[in-house]
């Protein structure tokens, strides 16, 4: 079923009338004499707008007829208005996938395999077997070049005849046809919504391309959705350029002057970790106790790991080391080569009364589960009681 209506993208407001309602679930189906709402197909979204001041919460075609889903009934005249930025966007965005697809087609003999229209950007994907940066340049000139030119972009609804003379190598409907023109460079069937010319596009920027299984996938944005994506990203550059203190241009310097400033911090911090860890095995072999319990909190579970195994490779002792990050803990069991020092009665504790899952050799074992006080005392005790 083709509605006439839809042919032209700015109109936006109709006055109609109710001809029939079907409630579901608590809503209600309605039909109107006529319709300005696009109801979604080809790639394309519904419209979004509003029917007497309520929200359309769908749309459908349904025995030949358009319904639209509304949260009360309504009856007689109504009035309708569809959202027009939205709806400018997207016909933006089709009418652009056809230039592209119009011009890919034409210079590389291949078929659209697909496309889609994104929020931030859109893509047409094409049976193409090479595509590079050198093409998707051409291609964007080439759009661009066409959009200054300004070919109208007309609709058409010629007979079967016609029809298949205007269009030789594309599939025809059965029944009504409506063709889409773009200058005298592309003439193809379509049901969709379209800007009246090209110069409404405002430019295209090919956004860039992926190797796809059928293919390869082109992604671009143009007009509003493409003045969205440069504010957007304008705003994220502003931000970290006022963090970093730099202008635009020097962005990149401001970003290597601190990953630089990172590293000699991280140089220096490992610095004085090393020395920590150092002084750490000091204490251990000075210790009386044959097995000495810490907890850590500020250390990652990588370092207190390596701590363990410092001691054990260096010392006659044994270590019992808990890393606690929110409600988990790392309990990390370690002891030195010449250590006398019996680790399975902890490994029992923690397996056995705390549930904790890990293991290992047994001169070094890890475990991990819910940290809690109670672990902790009786981890303590244990080691108290079996000096």
């Amino acid at each position: 079923m083709i509605n006439k209506m839809l042919d032209n993208c700015f109109k936006t407001e109709l006055t109609t009338r109710v001809e029939e309602i079907r409630e579901d679930n608590g809503l209600y189906w309605h039909c109107f004499k006529d319709t300005i709402f696009y109801q979604g197909k080809g790639g394309m979204a519904d419209d979004t707008g509003m029917i007497n001041k309520r929200p359309v919460k769908g749309l459908k075609v349904d025995e030949g007829r358009f319904w639209h889903l509304l949260d009360e009934k309504m009856e007689g005249n109504v009035f309708m208005n569809v959202n027009p930025h939205t709806r400018f966007l997207k016909c933006q965005a089709h009418t652009a996938q056809h230039l592209i697809s119009a011009l890919v087609e034409s210079i590389y003999g291949v078929q659209t395999v697909s496309h889609h229209v994104g929020t931030d950007e859109c893509y047409v994907e094409f049976d193409l077997r090479d595509f590079n940066k050198k093409m998707a340049i051409e291609l964007q000139v080439t759009c661009n070049g066409l959009i200054r030119d300004d070919l109208a972009v007309t609709i058409l609804y010629p007979s079967q005849k016609d029809a298949q003379l205007l269009c030789p190598n594309k599939k025809l409907p059965a029944g009504d046809i409506r063709l889409v023109r773009i200058g005298n460079l592309d003439v193809v069937p379509c049901g969709c919504m379209h800007v009246p010319s090209l110069r409404y596009l405002q430019m295209i920027q090919i956004i860039g391309y992926e190797k796809s299984s059928r293919g390869y996938r082109i992604r671009y944005a143009c007009g509003d959705q493409l003045l969205n994506n440069i504010t957007q990203r304008y705003e994220v550059l502003d931000e970290a350029c006022e963090t970093l203190s730099v202008p635009h241009i020097y962005l990149n310097t401001g970003i290597s002057k601190l990953i630089s400033q990172k590293n000699m911090m991280q140089k220096e911090l490992d610095g004085w970790r090393h020395l920590y860890f150092d002084k750490e095995c000091e204490d251990v072999q000075k210790s009386e106790k044959q097995c000495l319990y810490r907890r850590y909190d500020e250390y990652s579970a990588s370092d207190v790991r390596q701590l363990a195994k410092m001691i054990a490779e260096n010392s006659d002792k044994a270590v019992c080391f808990v890393w606690k990050e929110d409600e988990k803990a790392k309990v990390i069991l370690a002891k030195g080569k010449a250590s006398t020092y019996d680790l399975k009665g902890l490994k029992r504790l923690l397996m056995e009364e705390y549930h904790f899952k890990g293991g290992g050799s047994m001169i070094f074992m890890e475990f991990g589960g819910p940290y809690s006080e109670e672990l902790e005392r009786s981890l303590q005790s244990y080691i108290n009681d079996h000096e």
